[in-house]
């Protein structure tokens, strides 16, 4: 039985030693220097307010740090031969060990609090999920615990400090390299996905993105218990070296622990239990999901096909893919039967596959000394009825909710909403004007029309329509038309801006749009001016001379941060890229509900009459004064109609939505609110959307990199210094009787 006031006593003891001498203080300011100092230089360099590239960081630091941690917790007490005093009480080996191990996370804890300057920064200056941080503090603690515990182990059987260094650093080092894709190819088939669950990496991976899996938990406490066994039956050597009994005894529960560890992973593996600490949910269904799948009217058949021998980091998506399906047919009570086929093992799965649109995919690896080529399948087929529909190729688990839901939806659905869209084509487009990648979206849910409004027979039917990529003015037919839809209770979705850009001769012609009287009833002016961002921009690419590029922001592309977070759908939404934007202008009308979307960090302002829009011609002059948040986005709603306006619309161009999340998250969002039915919950997009600094001063981020660096350890040195000299003092006191 367990005493838990010597371990409490062990744990005291080890903690306050870290701090009793320079050692810890040692430990703590270049663990904080150099953890720091790679973050804040790919933070700043990307922009991205995010902690997920400290702690994917984190195994690494800790494949050094944690050694030096647990070196001494016996090497140095064996050298020391001070272990004899512990056997001298009444206490055990697991409880000396416990103690030992207490202890030393909780120094481990202490150097993770002596970065809490890092969060305070990200919600200072930009808007991160605090459940997501608070996730990531929680696992880290759990990845440092299994570093420990293999630390304490390698203690446990050497005197030498150096040599438990080393033989603990070769054992992180081996956890964290069987994750990678060049060892899991060289290794047979059958044990490959084996391996991977045995690394470390693909379990910090759901840690990183805010998410506390059960079976992750699981394998760390699983890890950190084996190790920490070893030390047990390491110590109590000296009782079961004429007691060939008791050693047996001690290695049946080391081998027990293993085998209760390999068997809970294995019925934790198909069992998905997530604690989702994130503030929008991201990793739990959707009202809207919940509501689909409680209203289907009958079975639902999704098919995944996917390859057994698939690289590492693809694995963890397949696992991901496998726990969304269960949670899909858990919900449904049965009505979304899930099926696994293998193409690559069977061939009549693989005539299917093909059948069903599922093609081979050829995936890059890095095999050994070189790159490698590995072929697969990893897709999905939905089917209701005589529908179907298919996912070619999960690429991302991120939004493989909204992709599923949205088919689900469109097959079962009596009712489908219908999305008109209305544009006219540009004769030479300064920014390719083609939507392909928002139309692949919008076609899971919604049946796509084009419409023209020119047409005098021309009759808007549709639940919404969208206007977009308009560069003349609005006809008089089409301006009719669209009034007496809206009148009646339509809604439409208006990305439009009222000028001409000419890259030529770098300006933007201002044109009348036809919107403006349409505009005006709902309380919305668009200004003449382009909107710019000094802090929050674009950065593009220039050629220099001898046919060398360079990169440079461009603050006339702005990346837009959501004004409102409680409408629905921008809680996910995290910054929006949009290029020579439109400022929007609220004026209160009567019986209109007007609600501001997207605007610019504090540094924006805007440029109008006569400027320039080339970048070779910016100044320092260009943009001074800009000290102002202005608005880009709004939507409003008048009795039964609603309407949303952008000023611009090059923002759902295939150029912008390919490559930022924001944009496509902030595009369903406002769609889903637009041209879905009212009772119907939306099914928001979770596609990993970074947030980003809003810094209001040139100074802030080279004081915020720069006091992040330096403050932390400068004051973890001068407490140690202070701490220590206060103990030596205190140490010379004389006490008289």
């Amino acid at each position: 039985m367990l005493n838990a006031k010597p371990i409490i006593s062990i744990a005291k003891k080890e903690l306050l030693s870290f701090f009793n001498s320079s050692m810890g203080y040692i430990l703590i300011a270049p663990f904080l220097l150099i953890t720091f100092f790679l973050y804040f230089r790919s933070a700043f360099l990307a922009n991205q307010a995010s902690l997920r590239p400290y702690f994917d960081f984190l195994p690494f630091a800790l494949l050094l740090f944690a050694p030096v941690i647990a070196m001494r917790t016996f090497a140095q007490e064996q050298k020391n031969k001070t272990l004899e005093l512990l056997y001298a009480h009444p206490v055990t080996e697991l409880e000396i060990v416990l103690g030992k191990f207490l202890g030393s996370l909780g120094f481990f804890a202490v150097m993770l609090a002596t970065t809490i300057s890092m969060p305070i920064t990200t919600f200072i200056f930009s808007n991160p999920d605090p459940g997501v941080v608070i996730a990531q503090y929680l696992g880290a603690l759990f990845v440092g615990g299994a570093f420990l515990a293999i630390g304490i182990a390698a203690s446990s059987l050497t005197s030498s400090q150096v040599s438990s260094f080393l033989l603990a650093a070769a054992i992180n080092f081996v956890f964290i390299l069987i994750g990678f894709d060049f060892v899991l190819l060289s290794l047979p088939q059958f044990i490959a996905p084996f391996i991977t669950q045995l690394a470390i990496l693909p379990h910090m991976e759901n840690i990183g993105r805010g998410v506390l899996d059960l079976r992750d938990l699981l394998y760390f406490i699983s890890l950190t218990g084996a190790f920490l066994m070893i030390a047990v039956i390491r110590l109590s050597q000296r009782k079961t070296t004429e007691n060939l009994a008791k050693r047996s005894q001690l290695n049946l529960g080391l081998g027990l622990i293993i085998g209760i560890a390999i068997v809970a992973n294995v019925l934790m593996y198909s069992y998905p239990i997530r604690l989702d600490l994130t503030f929008n949910r991201l990793f739990t269904l959707s009202k809207g999901t919940k509501q689909t799948l409680n209203q289907l009217p009958d079975i639902v058949n999704v098919t995944l096909y996917v390859s057994k021998n698939l690289p590492g980091p693809v694995q963890s998506n397949v696992q991901k893919v496998k726990d969304v399906l269960t949670d899909y047919s858990r919900l449904s009570q049965g009505k979304v039967k899930v099926t696994i086929k293998y193409p690559d093992t069977n061939k009549e799965d693989k005539d299917l596959a093909v059948e069903n649109g599922i093609q081979e995919i050829q995936f890059n690896t890095l095999g050994v000394n070189a790159y490698a080529v590995q072929a697969g399948y990893f897709g999905l087929q939905i089917s209701y009825g005589d529908k179907k529909e298919t996912i070619p190729f999960v690429q991302d688990t991120s939004d493989l909710e909204y992709q599923l839901t949205r088919r689900i939806r469109k097959m079962t659905s009596t009712n489908q909403s219908t999305l008109a869209m209305y544009t006219l084509p540009q004769a030479q487009p300064v920014i390719d004007n083609s939507i392909e990648v928002l139309r692949q979206n919008l076609e899971t849910q919604y049946n796509l029309t084009s419409i023209s409004l020119d047409q005098p027979e021309a009759t808007i039917s549709a639940q919404a329509i969208m206007i977009y990529g308009l560069q003349e003015p609005l006809s008089a037919t089409a301006s009719a038309k669209l009034k007496d839809y809206l009148a009646s209770g339509g809604k439409a979705l208006l990305f439009i801006e009222n000028h001409h850009i000419d890259p030529s001769t770098g300006s933007a012609a201002p044109y009348i749009t036809g919107f403006e009287s349409i505009l005006d009833s709902y309380g919305i002016t668009l200004n003449q001016d382009i909107v710019y961002d000094t802090a929050l921009n674009e950065t593009i690419s220039l050629g220099g001379g001898n046919g060398i590029s360079y990169l440079v922001p461009y603050p006339l592309w702005i990346k837009a941060i959501p004004a409102d977070t409680n409408f629905p759908g921008l809680g996910e939404v995290k910054s929006v890229s949009m290029a020579w934007a439109n400022s929007l202008k609220l004026n209160e009308i009567k019986d209109v509900n007007q609600f501001k979307l997207l605007e610019t960090s504090p540094n924006g302002g805007v440029q109008s009459g006569s400027y320039t829009i080339l970048p070779e011609q910016f100044t320092d002059e260009t943009f001074t004064g800009g000290q102002a948040q202005e608005l880009v986005a709004a939507a409003a709603i008048k009795q039964n109609s609603k309407i949303v306006v952008v000023g611009d619309s090059d923002f759902i161009s295939d150029q912008f939505m390919s490559r930022d999340p924001g944009n496509q998250n902030f595009t369903s969002a406002i769609i889903d609110w637009t041209a879905a039915p009212d009772d119907l919950a939306s099914i928001p997009r979770k596609i990993g959307d970074t947030p980003v600094f809003t810094f209001t001063k040139p100074s802030q981020p080279i004081i915020v990199q720069y006091g992040n660096l330096f403050a932390p350890p400068i004051l973890v040195a001068a407490f140690g210094v202070w701490y220590l000299r206060r103990r030596r003092i205190l140490a010379k006191r004389t006490y008289k009787v």
